[in-house]
């Protein structure tokens, strides 16, 4: 099968975000099962072309549609770079006899390709990762114009593709909803993201010696969607009961780090870490050295932090709101707790801090649930599924 994956992420370059990270795993599992993938992906600096262990990487730049004194101010609003796709896509389909199309509805990427004539030879696959609407709610924020315009997008490249997917039921149903991307005769298929678990573990055991110990871990933005603020209140108890342990944030600020820290003794800032940058490849021994890991998001739809710290074998604290409900058996594979609830999360790390044989347990859960569930062979040919009924209509 012949399948172009499009995401303006694709580390390393352009970051390893949870659309990027899901596009890479996609990509090299089906490579490995061996299927013809191109990467369609923005770039930073120069357009380039390259190989990325059998994909086809193209990187393009923004197409400059408007220039001179008047027009230039659209850029303000629309930064042209899915129309820039759509422009570089009419030459990958000839070029690669591109078969399936797989896109996020993030950034509305597959909008002005899916006008494109010939675009029906392809099948055009969107799947859902939480865009701009869900992004602006769960963080509080009011919609721009420039907001508006992408949410437009979004929702009509949802509504002209040939398959909806989405890596969780708790994101259907929230694009179910009145101001949902779904149209009421949409169907979506629920398609679980993927971890190459076994990659994961490799990672892991090239860093034998590290610097941390005895630590409760956060990896994300720093930001009020993921339920920082509630794991700031819940954090000064935890260093306050358990003389040991410390904190460890690894996540880009998104301006909440330092009112936190504002209001800590000198003595409890020395337990907290804040880690803005940590290459890829040393991120797994923060996950497998950690006492365990907390994800209290006010909503998420799979995410992938939660993902790779139960593929390492590590007691998770969840959200009950979103994907990670999906993820983990509360009390068998990790912990879940209510969004925006500081006591209960207080409680949970207590307890896991505590019990060490309940935190072992729950880590091993963890990783067998990955293994049987969303490593990556299992999740491609579920994929693979999906797409040759697109092929196939």
């Amino acid at each position: 099968m012949n399948i172009c994956l499009v995401s303006t992420e694709y580390p390393p370059e352009t970051g390893w975000g949870g659309i990027g990270t899901h596009v890479y795993e996609l990509a090299h599992g089906l490579v490995r099962q061996g299927h013809t993938v191109v990467v369609l992906a923005r770039a930073i600096g120069e357009a380039t072309t390259y190989d990325d262990e059998g994909i086809t990487v193209y990187r393009v730049n923004l197409h400059k549609i408007f220039q001179g004194r008047l027009l230039w101010r659209i850029n303000k609003y629309w930064d042209t770079y899915n129309f820039s796709v759509a422009l570089k896509m009419r030459e990958i389909i000839k070029k690669h006899s591109i078969q399936i199309i797989e896109a996020p509805e993030a950034r509305g990427e597959a909008f002005f390709f899916s006008f494109l004539p010939g675009f029906g030879r392809c099948g055009l696959v969107v799947k859902l990762h939480a865009g701009t609407r869900l992004t602006l709610k769960f963080n509080n924020m009011r919609a721009r114009l420039k907001d508006r315009i992408t949410i437009f997008m979004e929702k009509s490249s949802v509504r002209r593709a040939h398959m909806v997917v989405s890596p969780s039921l708790s994101l259907i149903g929230l694009n179910r909803l009145p101001d949902g991307y779904l149209s009421k005769k949409q169907t979506a298929t629920v398609l679980r993201n993927a971890i190459h678990a076994e990659r994961f573990r490799l990672l892991h055991s090239e860093h034998r010696s590290f610097p941390y110990r005895d630590y409760v871990l956060y990896v994300g933005r720093i930001e009020v969607r993921k339920g920082i603020k509630t794991l700031f209140q819940s954090a000064v108890p935890i260093i306050e009961k358990f003389p040991g342990i410390s904190f460890i944030f690894i996540g880009n600020d998104c301006g909440l780090k330092d009112a936190f820290l504002s209001g800590l003794s000198e003595a409890h800032k020395n337990r907290v870490h804040f880690l803005d940058q940590v290459k890829r490849e040393e991120l797994p021994a923060f996950y497998w050295n950690a006492k365990l890991c907390v994800f209290p998001s006010r909503w998420e739809n799979f995410p992938y932090t939660c993902l790779e710290a139960m593929a390492s074998g590590a007691a998770v604290i969840g959200s009950k709101s979103g994907g990670m409900a999906e993820m983990i058996d509360d009390g068998i594979s990790g912990l879940l707790v209510s969004p925006d609830n500081p006591e209960e999360l207080k409680e949970k790390i207590a307890l896991l801090l505590k019990d060490n044989e309940l935190r072992h347990s729950i880590g091993i859960n963890a990783l067998r649930k990955v293994q049987e569930n969303f490593d990556a062979a299992f999740v491609v040919r579920d994929t693979l599924r999906l797409y040759q009924q697109v092929i196939d209509r």
